[in-house]
Parts: C-alpha cells; sequence; structure tokens
C-alpha cells in the first residue's frame, strides 16, 4: 500500500505490461500456421523492449516470464504440457537470458530519456525565471528551437518545437538580421568554436533592449553543423 502511495503510476505501468504481453502472446499464437514449431518467441522480443522502455525493468521479465509460459506451451507435445527436450531447455534458457537483457537495456533507455525530459524541463524553467533565451540552429534542416523566453523576444510561435529558421530571423529588425549574418559568416569562415557579440534591438513598442549573445558552433568534419547558446 506504501508503495502504492508513493509511485502512483505503478498500475499504469503493470497494465501496460500486461497489455504487452497479451499482444504478443496473441500474435505469437495466430501466426503459429505461418511460423511453425521453430520460432516460439518472435513477437516477444519487441514486446519486452517496448514494455521495460515505457515501463520499467519490472515490466520487461514479466513480459518474459509471459513469454516463457507461451514457449512451454508452444514447444510440448500435444497432450504432454510442460514436457519439452534438451533441445528445447536450452531454447528457453537463450529466451531467458536475451529477455533478461532486453529489459535491462529498455530500463536504461526509459531512465536516461527521463533524466533528459528532467533536465530539459529545469533547463526551461531557468530560462523563464531568469529571463535568459536558449536556442539551437540545425544549420543542414534550416530549423531553430528556441526556449519561452527568447520565442516571446523574438516575437515566434515555437510551442510545438523547433521552428524554420528563416521565421525566426524575419522576425528581428532587418539591421539586426543583416548583422547577425555577416558575423556569423566571418566566424565560420575563421572556424571558430563560438563567439560573443552585444546585440541591440529595438522592441515593436519602440524600446531598445541590449542582449548579450553567446554562440557555440558545433563542426562536423570542414562542416558547421549547429548553433547552440543563449
Amino acid at each position: 500500500m506504501r508503495a502504492a502511495l508513493s509511485d502512483p503510476d505503478r498500475p499504469r505501468r503493470w497494465a501496460t505490461a500486461v497489455v504487452l504481453a497479451g499482444l504478443a502472446a496473441a500474435a505469437q499464437w495466430l501466426a503459429r500456421p505461418w511460423l511453425g514449431a521453430d520460432v516460439p518467441f518472435l513477437f516477444f522480443l519487441p514486446a519486452i523492449v517496448a514494455a521495460s522502455a515505457r515501463a520499467g525493468q519490472g515490466a520487461g521479465l514479466f513480459v518474459t516470464a509471459a513469454g516463457l509460459v507461451s514457449c512451454l506451451l508452444w514447444l510440448s507435445p500435444p497432450g504432454h504440457w510442460w514436457v519439452v527436450d534438451i533441445t528445447d531447455d536450452l531454447t528457453l534458457i537463450l529466451f531467458a537470458m536475451v529477455g533478461a537483457v532486453l529489459a535491462m537495456l529498455g530500463a536504461r533507455v526509459r531512465m536516461t530519456s527521463a533524466r533528459a525530459s528532467a533536465a530539459e524541463q529545469r533547463l526551461v524553467l531557468a530560462g523563464e525565471d531568469t529571463g535568459i533565451g536558449i536556442f539551437d540552429v540545425d544549420l543542414a534542416a534550416r530549423t531553430a528551437y528556441l526556449s519561452p523566453a527568447l520565442a516571446l523576444l523574438c516575437r515566434v510561435d515555437a510551442r510545438d518545437g523547433a521552428v524554420p529558421l528563416e521565421d525566426a530571423m524575419s522576425r528581428l529588425p532587418p539591421d539586426a538580421a543583416a548583422e547577425a549574418r555577416a558575423e556569423l559568416v566571418r566566424k565560420l569562415r575563421e572556424r571558430a568554436s563560438g563567439y560573443e557579440r552585444e546585440v541591440r534591438l529595438t522592441l515593436p513598442d519602440g524600446h531598445e533592449r541590449c542582449l548579450m549573445l553567446r554562440v557555440h558552433i558545433v563542426w562536423s568534419g570542414d562542416r558547421a553543423v549547429r548553433l547552440r547558446g543563449a
């Protein structure tokens, strides 16, 4: 009871594991006429990865256990449930080992994704609280991610993620946009790793705002691929 109260998402995670195990079993047995008797766990492998990535290692191990039961029924001769030969024993052991590894890897993917999401949320909150604008420009895709503070300053709707780079640049005063492009071209010719510069913007209400811009240039060989900064 105490664990359930401290982890309100636990029922949802286990429901996800049960659903994935059921879907894998249904798909496995429905495909038996085409698979034959030699592939008893084909649909359980992706289900283990999905369950552990979405609901944790325990969910992945649960789907692995369900797969083992399904494999036993699959491999047992008709009328002799739970009786398998030595070759089938090796198949079951191999599946159990692979399932455990996939559950662990899926759980790590889930943990890494959760940490990245938490870090991004903290960064967004920090930017909103301090007024710091953060940007990430993909030069190949010609798109730009702008933090809420910077999107508001540039009058760009960035709620859905990256926006076309030209849309962001077109929102800047023409002289500021031209100066920014010229400075970037100079730094790219110098193969600089980054630079700082002061930018003076005239806002729509006529007021001026002075900003300190810090840019980090990401290179891939001889080509600049991203601009990141604040």
